[in-house]
């Protein structure tokens, strides 16, 4: 699937490509779908799960993040990173969640009383998934310093 030329329709579909290319060796497909992902960037400096739609979530910005911090030292990416996480600080919660919501991510009818558990499952699935990739993204940004004794820290 990553290898099929065809156009992609999510922020998923867009990082994964990225992170494929990087590591079996095409980094000029890399280096395209990098740039598709920069372009992708929403006005708030966030990105939504499904291209094209003008809806940030944290879900998508947190991969975005994890696909261009190896880029970080570019000028162009290094200020869309920054935006990013200026978003993702600017809507994380109180106790440390980001909201999610579900029917912009996922295009499954879930409104119907019967579907209320599924609806419910659901929610749960995607709040862990967002807020994971939503700290992921961020902690890609911290610096590692080494120190004299061999030791990292940050």
């Amino acid at each position: 699937t990553l290898l099929k030329d065809e156009p992609r329709t999510s922020m998923e579909s867009l990082v994964f490509g990225v992170l494929y290319a990087r590591r079996f060796g095409n980094p000029e497909v890399g280096d395209v779908l990098r740039e598709k992902i920069v372009k992708e960037q929403r006005g708030d400096g966030g990105w939504s799960s499904v291209v094209g739609e003008n809806m940030s979530d944290p879900l998508a910005t947190g991969q975005a993040l994890y696909a261009l911090q190896p880029s970080s030292s570019m000028a162009s990416v290094s200020n869309v990173i920054a935006r990013a996480q200026n978003w993702l600080l600017k809507t994380q919660r109180d106790d440390g969640s980001w909201p999610i919501d579900v029917t912009h991510i996922s295009k499954v009818d879930r409104s119907a009383p019967a579907k209320a558990k599924s609806l419910k499952e659901v929610r749960a699935l995607y709040d862990y998934w967002g807020c994971s990739w939503a700290t992921i993204g961020l902690l890609q940004g911290i610096p590692i310093v080494e120190q004299e004794d061999g030791k990292a820290s940050q």
